[in-house]
């Protein structure tokens, strides 16, 4: 089973989320991070992977124009059917690692790719086409697990694999069921220091901030620690600017 397969399969009768993002100081998950990213961010946007349209959504109107790619046809429709009337938004189907999307360089101001870059064959070359893509002085927001986060770190000290999209090392959903793709698809483990250097040193960005995200109950102690460890307490986010 390839992956457009596997996300139709998973995303045909699934329904849209449409809770709105909130925009805080103190981000709980990815798309919070993001939001917070993107806040005083104009001109034109690219979203790889936009999901259920969520995060395009809450930005939108701050950009002249939004462009969402989506490998699931199951995803493009309903993204067309969320988006119908938006002007200034197209939705496309495609893969970027396909050369299938025919973009010209320096077409966008932002370029964001969550929960995306673990998928992909080759996330180098990848990387090296978003920043021929950003015009310059552009953004773009990668998004992925952290392989060192210390839940994973205590995982692999029980000489347990610490699968990042599903249970019992990777081999079962969070729902309890056999999983069609090992721990979902993904392909590669990043940390912080990783994708720096990727962006960095083989991709050309020019800097790379850290960015966090970390939920809390009643207190705000475990965002504290995301907000001063990410490294250890934070999935991977980070914004590079070209």
């Amino acid at each position: 089973m390839n992956l457009a397969q596997h996300y139709d399969d998973k995303y045909r009768d699934a329904a849209m989320d449409r809770r709105p993002i909130r925009l805080t100081r103190w981000p709980a998950d990815r798309y919070e991070a993001a939001f917070a990213a993107l806040t005083g961010r104009s001109g034109s946007y690219l979203e790889i992977g936009a999901g259920e349209g969520r995060l395009a959504e809450a930005v939108g109107s701050a950009f002249q124009t939004v462009c969402l790619v989506e490998l699931s046809e199951s995803r493009v429709q309903q993204l067309r059917e969320r988006f119908v009337g938006h002007a200034g938004v197209t939705v496309l189907a495609g893969d970027i690692e396909s050369g299938g999307l025919d973009f010209p360089p320096d077409s966008f101001d932002v370029i964001v790719m969550v929960a995306v870059i673990e998928h992909l064959l080759d996330p180098l070359r990848a990387l090296v086409r978003m920043r021929s893509l950003l015009r310059p002085g552009g953004v773009l927001l990668v998004e992925t697990p952290n392989v060192a986060k210390y839940t994973r770190r205590l995982k692999l000290l029980g000489g347990e694999f610490p699968s990042t999209a599903a249970a019992d090392e990777g081999l079962t959903t969070y729902g309890g069921h056999p999983v069609d793709l090992f721990d979902e698809g993904h392909l590669h483990y990043f940390t912080y220091r990783c994708l720096e250097r990727l962006c960095l040193q083989y991709a050309g960005f020019r800097s790379v901030e850290k960015r966090w995200y970390g939920r809390w109950a009643t207190t705000r102690a475990p965002a504290l620690l995301a907000r001063w460890f990410p490294t250890l307490f934070s999935e991977c986010f980070i914004a590079a600017t070209k």
